[in-house]
């Protein structure tokens, strides 16, 4: 939800915004000039602080920004306008270490407020895309490469905390580890997808739930080499993943793997959608419904 800002902070933030989109409306925009604060949310990162100005010579949008790891990158400056119906459109492309993201928002709002739609995307070929050839089912655009996986930045419960909880000292996240409280301990690990028609994998970066003694050993062990005979450690799925069921209890385990890598994490035989898609398969088909409707570049 998207609220009306105080003017000294609207004056603050204009300072230092250079707007380079002329807006398409100029008397729909002369009802709608003013600040605006609210939070951004998305399922696979953090939620943020959302600042938006409307002026009289356009849109500026203020948020920061995450990597499709959920990583934070740095604060952008998003541009765009007002179209004749009174309808905002605003968006931003960086470039990172891990290729260019782009946004693309569209906010309904009135003098009180709004509600924003969109999505960040990754672009180019990322470490993970595949070149392929493909018309998303969705927008109806075409691309030449296919992303393989995606992953979640924490597990859900981490979500769930307040800013206050997680700077205690008994809370702890980093890309791979995470303590909450002194009494959860969770492994993010990839749950790995065979393609039949395909020699790829589509791979999930989730978090399971472990136990302090396997978590320990997990960190022990994070760099040594292990071997083929290795046991798994007992785990728990803690991240919701859309498009499927809300998962309840859904054991798994986790192994450890060398090199640096994460832990394989593979699902109990159930009929929960994603644990027969693990233990099935998917098609190529199917990895293009799950791309289309969780963004692409």
């Amino acid at each position: 939800m998207i609220e009306r800002m105080p003017r000294w902070l609207a004056g603050l933030l204009l300072g230092g915004l250079v707007v380079l989109t002329v807006l398409a409306n100029p008397t729909q925009a002369q009802s709608l000039r003013r600040a605006y604060k609210g939070n951004l949310e998305c399922e696979q990162t953090p939620a943020t602080s959302l600042a938006i100005i409307v002026s009289a010579v356009g849109i500026s949008a203020d948020t920061p920004t995450y990597d499709i790891d959920g990583l934070p990158i740095s604060p952008a400056i998003a541009r765009g306008s007002v179209d004749p119906a009174g309808v905002l459109h605003f968006g931003y492309t960086i470039s990172s270490p891990k290729g260019e993201l782009r946004a693309n928002y569209t906010v309904t709002l009135s003098a009180v407020g709004g509600t924003l739609t969109g999505a960040q995307v990754s672009g180019g070929l990322g470490e993970h895309d595949v070149e392929h050839n493909w018309t998303c089912s969705c927008c109806g655009r075409s691309f030449k490469s296919l992303p393989t996986d995606y992953a979640f930045a924490a597990p859900d419960n981490w979500f769930a905390l307040s800013e206050t909880e997680r700077a205690t000292t008994r809370s702890k996240l980093d890309e791979n580890l995470c303590v909450i409280d002194r009494k959860e301990y969770y492994v993010r690990g990839c749950l790995e997808l065979p393609v039949s028609d395909s020699p790829e994998l589509f791979v999930w970066g989730v978090w399971v739930s472990v136990s302090e003694e396997s978590f320990r050993y997990v960190l022990d062990h994070w760099t040594s080499p292990i071997g083929p005979d290795e046991p798994p450690r007992f785990g728990w799925l803690c991240n919701w993943i859309r498009g499927y069921p809300k998962p309840r209890e859904i054991k798994c385990e986790v192994y450890l793997r060398s090199n640096n890598q994460r832990p394989l994490i593979v699902l109990e035989p159930t009929e929960y959608p994603l644990a027969v898609e693990q233990h099935r398969g998917i098609t190529l088909e199917r990895v293009k419904q799950i791309v289309a409707t969780r963004g692409h570049s």
